[in-house]
Parts: structure tokens; sequence; C-alpha cells
């Protein structure tokens, strides 16, 4: 694991350490992030007080719609806010987590490698944790939420990394069973 406070994008550091041969399961964390990215060319706004997050997986499968693989990583971001805050938890397609129709969180997977070979794919998770509402530009503030704002408690940063970590591991080891059993199936 590599913990940095300040980053323009742990995405950009995890394709690095993939393309110097990182081992699967490495994890970039930051607590900010000055130039995080979203789908196409958006931007993924990071304040200070956020959880960012990006981990290189090397499955051994053909690769497939990208969007299979941020399905299985939001499927790990709302089982761990499950765990943390009330209201409605949804995955709105392709990359972000909603409560109660606000984002929270927000997955970016980026994969490297030929038509036929993966070599591998660098996933990237945003939480927002701990920032208040005038940290978000005006524009932002009735589209986004944060733990700090809906959890009835705040959980320790640190037991929230390790749940979502346990979650990613689950589902990614779910979906490559189910992959190789079943085609595209996801069922995780």
């Amino acid at each position: 694991m590599y913990h940095v406070a300040e980053i323009d994008s742990t995405n950009n550091l995890a394709l690095e350490k993939a393309r110097g041969g990182a081992r699967e399961g490495t994890v970039v964390l930051a607590d900010y992030q000055s130039h995080g990215r979203g789908q196409g060319d958006h931007t993924w706004y990071s304040p200070r007080g956020g959880m960012y997050l990006s981990i290189i997986l090397r499955p051994e499968v053909a690769p497939r719609d990208i969007n299979s693989w941020n399905v299985m990583g939001g499927s790990a971001v709302v089982r761990t806010l499950g765990d943390y805050v009330r209201g409605e938890i949804s995955l709105r397609l392709p990359n972000d987590v909603l409560l109660d129709g606000k984002k929270i969180a927000g997955i970016l997977t980026e994969m490297r490698g030929g038509y036929k070979h993966l070599n591998f794919l660098v996933m990237g998770i945003g939480l927002n944790v701990n920032f208040e509402m005038d940290q978000v530009p005006k524009e932002l503030q009735p589209r986004l939420t944060s733990f700090r704002l809906e959890g009835p408690e705040m959980p320790a940063r640190v037991r929230l990394l390790q749940k979502l970590l346990e979650n990613l591991e689950n589902c990614y080891l779910s979906f490559l069973e189910k992959r190789e059993g079943a085609g595209s199936a996801l069922g995780y």
C-alpha cells in the first residue's frame, strides 16, 4: 500500500506502478486529489477529507466491457456503505454510487492490454467521507453528499478502508468465479 496525503490522481500513480510490475492488490491511497478523474472527460471533485484509492488488479481473463468491472467495484462500495449509513443506496451505471439520490462515491476503471489479453486494470474509488458542503462548489452541492452529512456516526477511516477492501476482495473473487463459470454473468 502506498499512502500519500496529496496527489494529482491515485489512478495515475497506480497505472505507473502497474506498468512497473506492481503486484495485484497493490493500493494507492490519498486524502486529497488535485486532479481526480471521472468517467470520460469528467473530473472527480476530491476535497480534503475524502478517501481516494486505486487498486491494481491482474485478472487472467480476456478484456470485456469495462462497465462490468465498474459494477463489481460499485457493488463492493454499496456493501460497505450499507454498514454505515442510513437511506437508499443505489448504483447508477456506469460508475456512480448514490445515497438517497446524491453521489457519495464513484468508480473509475482503466484497463491496459490488447484485444485478447488484459495486462492489468486499475480501479479507482472515490468516497466522499469527511467534508462539509461549504468545501464543495455551489453548482455541485445539490448532487453530492458525504458520510459526515449522512451517517449516524463517522466510522474510523482505517476501519472504513479495511471494510471496503474486504468487500472488494470478496466481490472480485466472486466476479472471477462467476465469469469463468458462466461467461459474462455478474452475479456477485
